[in-house]
């Protein structure tokens, strides 16, 4: 009976610890690609897209502004302090997503492909602080962007969340449903040298966020416990039976 007892405590381990996850990596300036619109021939209208690497499964979080605190990009209530707007997105199903980039063989940016919705799904991310004597580590939603098998190019849609209602959905290609951008931006990061990827849809209050990528190998299926911890797990396990036995064998 304490076997089996000592055995579900280990699983139940597994999946606690499976809870929150670590950033392995995140977008530099130097993955962005920054083009101007004929239209609209000036810097902070450019059109903005992502160099995603191959292999990887990336998620779009709140950037890290502090180590005390970070707030939920899909929460309703995210608000600025000052304006009481609202700061964040509609992070459900069809209301963000991507388009891949579509180049010529010289490069030449010539359209998009289809839309790729965001399917909701979240997981937390933990971003501890830099100083390794600051043992502050908060947690923020990650929301399921994409997972990218090639290197792709991408534009991000999004949908900001006004006060009373939804403005977008607004992109770093064009504009959709006729919505005022006045300006897309990635030129401040955050505390930990991630990009924020800032769209201003016209409300005088700009919409941020920021984006972590996991190895696809290191993101384990919903409910399924992280890569490693399972292995350690078993060998926990394996342990304790052996030495079982030995007591066993020991007392004959």
């Amino acid at each position: 009976m304490k076997k089996y007892l000592l055995a579900l405590l280990l699983l139940t381990s597994v999946f606690a610890v499976a809870v929150e996850t670590e950033y392995v990596q995140f977008a530099k300036n130097t993955d962005f690609n920054v083009v101007k619109r004929a239209e609209e021939n000036w810097d902070p209208a450019a059109m903005i897209s992502l160099n995603v690497q191959g292999g990887s499964i990336v998620y779009l979080t709140n950037y890290t502004s502090n180590f005390n605190e970070l707030y939920d990009i899909g929460d309703p209530t995210y608000v600025d302090p000052g304006s009481h707007m609202r700061l964040g997105f509609d992070m459900t199903k069809d209301n963000y997503g991507y388009r891949e980039a579509i180049r010529d063989s010289e490069g030449k940016l010539i359209g998009l492909g289809e839309f790729h919705s965001g399917t909701g799904e979240k997981i937390d991310f933990t971003f501890p602080s830099t100083d390794p004597n600051d043992p502050r580590a908060p947690t923020t939603p990650g929301y399921f962007l994409g997972e990218f098998d090639k290197d792709t190019e991408i534009f991000f849609y999004m949908t900001p969340l006004d006060n009373n209602y939804h403005i977008g959905p607004v992109d770093t290609y064009n504009l959709l449903s006729g919505q005022n951008l006045q300006s897309r931006q990635i030129n401040t990061v955050d505390q930990l040298g991630r990009v924020r990827v800032n769209l201003a849809p016209g409300n005088d209050v700009s919409h941020e966020f920021a984006i972590a990528s996991l190895a696809k190998e290191d993101v384990p299926p919903s409910g399924q416990p992280l890569p490693g911890v399972l292995t350690s797990c078993l060998v926990a396990l394996g342990a304790t039976g052996i030495a079982a036995r030995r007591r066993k064998q020991s007392r004959k």
